[in-house]
């Protein structure tokens, strides 16, 4: 996933258990007290977890660098969320790993500094 070094990504943090006999995963309610930890494989990316408008946890991503690429430590960056309950670990691996982007540069249409050519006085008194 591409992560462009101008946003911040927020993601919801959630517990689940997958039924091993059907595949059904169900989400289940974050115990009280249960705080989530996050970290990255690369110092070019910033990760938190903070609450959401709501108060529920949240992952937060932001970039540190212009671009990520292996002259900085990064692309590719995996994330690791842990939690203090001792729970699997949630990953943003493989296909989810961040790739730190630049933001697309879009033209601006710039005006320059004026010159001045004559032109013979106008007759209208006004407008």
């Amino acid at each position: 996933m591409e992560l462009q070094n101008t946003q911040v990504m927020h993601r919801p943090l959630t517990l689940t258990t997958t039924d091993p006999a059907t595949g059904v995963v169900t989400t289940i309610p974050v115990p009280a007290g249960d705080v989530f930890f996050a970290a990255a494989s690369s110092p070019s990316l910033g990760v938190a977890i903070a609450n959401d408008a709501a108060g529920n946890q949240e992952l937060v991503v932001n970039a540190l660098v212009i671009r990520s690429d292996a002259t900085n430590g990064g692309g590719s960056i995996s994330v690791t969320v842990t939690d203090s309950n001792g729970d699997a670990a949630g990953e943003l691996t493989g296909a989810d790993a961040i790739d730190i982007v630049p933001h697309p540069v879009q033209p601006v249409v710039t005006i320059g500094a004026p010159t001045f050519t004559t032109q013979p006085a106008p007759t209208a008194p006004g407008p």
